[in-house]
């Protein structure tokens, strides 16, 4: 749920964009922290982001399931907690850019 340019503990804040294109997703905007992102098993992302920016304010967000392989997702880098990396390396900077499409 954070970003990098907003107080994401707050949903209202979300800036990342979600929205549909015939049977796909468009995801545009970035992550800060995302769990388990390095773990060997991880497959899928649960994101959340912005699909009715018109709604009232706190109906404008919904989450999404990206599978990690997604064209467009780049994982950027490992993220210490407290100053240590975790064992498992479980939390990574992301990026979906704007090319980001997940299926339905």
């Amino acid at each position: 749920m954070t970003e990098p340019d907003v107080a994401s503990s707050d949903a209202t804040n979300i800036c990342l964009s979600i929205e549909r294109d015939g049977e796909d997703y468009i995801l545009n905007g970035r992550k800060w922290w995302t769990s388990n992102a390095l773990h060997p098993n991880c497959r899928i992302m649960i994101v959340m982001g912005k699909t009715q920016p018109d709604a009232p304010t706190h109906k404008q967000q919904s989450q999404i399931l990206c599978p990690i392989d997604t064209p467009g997702v780049t994982v950027m880098r490992n993220l210490s907690v407290f100053g240590y990396d975790d064992q498992e390396a479980t939390r990574k900077s992301t990026s979906p850019t704007s090319a980001s499409r997940s299926r339905t």
